[in-house]
């Protein structure tokens, strides 16, 4: 007999245990026994002679077995996220936190783990705005995050280090705010990822109609585990010399603590980043309760 068919609404494709076993593994369960079940829902599909069946019948076998073979949280999880692409809302996920604390690094594993084709860094619409607005008409918009200060010529009680990274984040959340607009329009799930993510900025409550928005922030709360990651990042290859930022790494704990603050203020959660991988496996079970 020939494998089972999979009908979908716009395709037919053989089922595959493997494209089942990496669904079920996005909820945190081992490969080993996510590919059990799916070995389980191949054989009952092939003992009972179905040769068609669709993604939904598909679903409720595997969740049956979830709960079988791990637990009921697991079950409602591996649903909810196998029906959160189907939803007219889009799934907007934002990441916030210092220069170093990981972000971007979560997000990749994030997207490739939910199966998400677009991420954007805030620094890259920092970047697409410096090449259209003047270094005279903005100037703390010319400068890394947390060297903003250096071009401030407002006098103010305000730590300038501060002052200058809020007046940098309001200028970068009216792109950030575009690209939330764009992703609900066109009804396509995103994560934006950057220091610039602050809650009192962006406000995700007034797009809460349009998307399942996801905030939250990641920070790393000992100095010298900081102060290691951007002599790892050099040392991996990237072009970004880990001298600058030490040079400057009290500038950047000093914008860390204040986005953090931020975040409490709008009990938001906080990750410290001391493991990526347990990170991102956190930041899957929170996204799971979150969607409804």
């Amino acid at each position: 007999m020939k494998d089972p068919v999979v009908i979908g609404d716009k395709y037919t494709i053989p089922f595959s245990r493997g494209i089942l076993t990496k669904s079920i593994e996005v909820v945190g369960i081992d490969t080993q026994i996510a590919y059990k079940i799916a070995t389980d829902v191949y054989e009952y599909l092939v003992s009972e002679k179905i040769k068609t069946v669709s993604r939904d019948y598909i679903r409720e076998l595997a969740y049956n077995k979830i709960k079988e073979y791990v637990n009921d949280e697991r079950a409602d999880s591996f649903l909810r996220f196998r029906h959160f692409k189907t939803l007219n809302k889009p799934l907007i996920i934002l990441i916030g936190g210092s220069t170093g604390s990981g972000k971007s690094t979560i997000s990749v594993e994030l997207a490739h783990r939910l199966e998400i084709t677009s991420v954007i860094t805030t620094d890259i619409i920092r970047e697409i705005m410096r090449y259209t607005i003047s270094e005279k008409l903005m100037p703390y918009l010319h400068k890394s995050s947390y060297l903003g200060w250096k071009n401030l010529d407002i006098d103010s009680e305000i730590d300038p280090v501060i002052l200058a990274f809020k007046q940098q984040s309001a200028r970068v959340n009216v792109g950030i705010h575009g690209m939330i607009k764009r992703s609900i329009r066109e009804k396509s799930t995103v994560i934006i990822n950057g220091v610039h993510v602050l809650p009192s900025l962006i406000k995700a409550k007034d797009f809460e109609k349009g998307a399942n928005i996801i905030t939250l922030f990641t920070y790393i709360k000992n100095p010298d585990i900081h102060k290691r990651r951007f002599y790892y990042r050099e040392e991996s290859g990237e072009i970004r010399k880990a001298d600058k930022y030490i040079e400057n790494f009290k500038h950047i704990r000093k914008i860390q603590d204040y986005v953090i603050k931020e975040a409490n203020r709008y009990k938001l959660p906080c990750i410290d980043n001391k493991d990526s991988k347990k990170v991102v496996q956190w930041i899957i079970n929170y996204i799971a309760k979150k969607i409804k």
